[in-house]
């Protein structure tokens, strides 16, 4: 190796000359790597100078003005393995033939709720509404003629994260003042769409009921002359209406000797444009024997609701309350409610558990808590779930087979879909959603159908 000149010589002058390209370049180099190791120094820092002292993940963050993480566990009181379950938001919505990307817009600290949507294929969703979904969509004349075009039973479609869908039947249309806080409410089911950006003090509201599909055993679509049964919507004519409860009266004095009054609770809504004259109504009860049952006025006295009588005025709704009398020792799973018009030919055949089959088909009936969801604003635990009857005989559930209870309290519901009482068929699955104010303490107990499930991490 041949020594470098001394630095003073002209030779090194020459030889260093001849590599000072090569020398900016190791020092660019050099000082590169000095700038990396000083950045990579900061970033073990955070941004109050707290030195990291473990090489753990970080925390993670929202990066959005809203989340749906949001985690509830549940688990059987019998044992098996916890899940964990999230909010699941919905992701698109259909009406008519227009379909709409959904994005979440929580409501303003004072309670407004107005976002700019922007353009006619996005709908805003009101985080945290699941019980009664509550969307907004932008203020064009397409979208209000559009809204304003859709009649009662009109169809809308709502699809969520996890690929579920709902449908709905649209009850109503009107204006509400554009303060209105209300139409946030969650203690019933449905669906509410508003059009936003609304010109004045008011805007087009738009509400809809739940559907069930109808092989579950809940909902059948509206039409004259249809067969359904306890709790679904039936129409006649312009006639709307649901058979809401049904009940065996033993030992009552009114009834003879050998006799029992059986009562039923139904709602009925004109749709129609015109009054419509209850007396034009015909109301007879059959038994799975052909025998036939007229109303009895003395047992209707009994009833929650008063008889039908009078007219039902245009958009009015009504309950009512009718009696039967029947032989105590009558042999007959269901029992069936014929409804039509004097002098018409359509006709409404609801069927209906009769009394004797309810405990039979409990001990046979199947309880699944599938789902447990906790609302944005910590107030309300809905739940979701499923009853299969695997008996012979139609299940029957009511609102008294159903509690929510944490250290002795027991929570009212809040809401439910579908409306009690549930009529599970035989061999077939009913799904259910049930919502409760959350419990003060991190543990519940839900029970349905005397069937305990233990809810753990509520806090």
């Amino acid at each position: 190796m041949t020594p470098l000149p001394p630095s003073g010589s002209p030779r090194f002058r020459e030889l260093a000359a001849g590599r000072t390209p090569l020398l900016v370049a190791v020092g660019a180099i050099l000082v590169g790597l000095c700038l990396l190791l000083v950045f990579a120094v900061l970033l073990l820092r955070d941004r109050d100078g707290l030195d990291v002292v473990d090489g753990s993940d970080p925390t993670p963050f929202p990066t959005a003005a809203v989340s749906a993480t949001t985690e509830v566990i549940v688990g059987g009181l019998a044992g098996g393995t916890p899940i964990s379950l999230t909010l699941n938001a919905p992701s698109t919505l259909i009406i008519g033939t227009q379909t709409f990307s959904i994005r979440p817009e929580p409501v303003a600290a004072d309670g407004g709720w107005s976002p700019e949507v922007g353009d006619n294929q996005t709908a805003a969703w009101v985080y945290g509404t699941l019980i009664n979904y509550v969307l907004g969509l932008a203020g064009s004349d397409e979208n209000e003629e559009m809204l304003e075009s859709l009649a009662p039973g009109s169809e809308i479609v709502l699809t969520l994260r996890d690929g579920t869908q709902h449908t709905f039947a649209v009850t109503s249309r009107e204006f509400v003042p554009t303060s209105r806080s209300d139409l946030f409410a969650q203690n019933l089911p449905g669906i509410t769409i508003v059009l936003l950006n609304a010109a004045g003090d008011e805007r087009l509201l738009v509400r809809g009921d739940y559907v069930v599909d109808t092989t579950a055993g809940s909902v059948a679509p509206p039409s004259g002359g249809n067969q359904v049964e306890l709790g679904e919507v039936a129409q006649l004519d312009n006639l709307r209406l649901t058979v809401t409860g049904a009940t065996s009266l033993y030992d009552r004095p009114e009834a003879p000797a050998g006799f029992i009054f059986y009562l039923v609770d139904l709602q009925l809504e004109n749709v129609g444009t015109e009054a419509l004259d209850l007396s034009q109504l015909r109301f007879v009860l059959r038994d799975d024997l052909g025998n036939q049952y007229a109303l009895n006025p003395q047992g209707s006295n009994l009833g929650n609701n008063p008889p039908p009588t009078g007219a039902v005025a245009p958009g009015e709704s009504r309950l009512a309350s009718l009696a039967y009398q029947l032989p105590s020792g009558l042999t007959s799973p269901t029992v069936s409610l014929l409804i039509g018009r004097e002098g018409g030919t359509g006709q409404v055949q609801v069927t209906l558990p009769f009394a004797g089959a309810g405990e039979e088909a409990a001990e046979s009936a199947a309880v699944a808590l599938q789902d447990a969801q906790v609302s944005d604003d910590g107030t309300t635990i809905t739940l979701l779930g499923q009853v299969t009857n695997n008996g012979s005989q139609p299940l029957l559930v009511n609102e008294t087979d159903v509690t929510l209870t944490a250290n002795g309290t027991v929570h009212l519901i809040l809401a439910t879909n579908p409306a009690f009482p549930w009529v599970v068929p035989p061999g077939q699955t009913v799904p259910f959603t049930l919502s409760f104010q959350r419990p003060a303490g991190a543990e519940a107990i839900f029970t349905l159908l005397n069937r305990p499930f233990q809810l753990s991490g509520l806090r």
